[in-house]
């Protein structure tokens, strides 16, 4: 016994290491979504929104509520890696839509981050837009 203990002490465990999420992005930010492309009848290209997100991290995963101009909120959850955020929609089983949010940082000192956004929903259809948020200046 004497021996199995020794030989798991002296076995390196493989650990995984998580990217640290930059303190710069928690927070709120405001929102620009520009619809580039879409076969669905709720989005029209060339579409804007506009819209306050706020960034928050539970650990390894990364949380944004999106609250749109009309008060209505939404959560994506996902993770960080490599500058890169991935994030979903957090739909109830009643939703017709998901919805992917990739972020691409760009250029933090200028607090803006850039990125895609992707809506599907059960009926096939696909609409993609441009995302651009900036760092709100608002203490409230």
């Amino acid at each position: 016994l004497l021996k199995m203990r020794d030989s798991l002490y002296a076995k390196k465990i493989d650990s995984v290491i998580i990217p640290a999420w930059p303190d710069a992005l928690l927070g709120k930010w405001n929102g620009k979504v520009i619809c580039t492309e879409s076969n669905c009848s709720d989005y029209v290209i060339g579409d804007q929104r506009t819209d306050v997100w706020e960034f928050s991290e539970n650990g390894k995963t990364v949380l944004a509520k999106v609250t749109d101009r009309s008060g209505n909120l939404k959560v994506y959850s996902g993770s960080y890696s490599n500058s890169e955020l991935n994030l979903q929609s957090k739909e109830d089983s009643t939703s017709t839509r998901k919805t992917e949010i990739n972020l691409i940082w760009n250029n933090l000192q200028a607090n803006s981050l850039k990125g895609a956004r992707k809506v599907t929903a059960n009926n096939n259809c696909v609409a993609k837009f441009t995302l651009e948020l900036e760092k709100s200046k608002s203490k409230l």
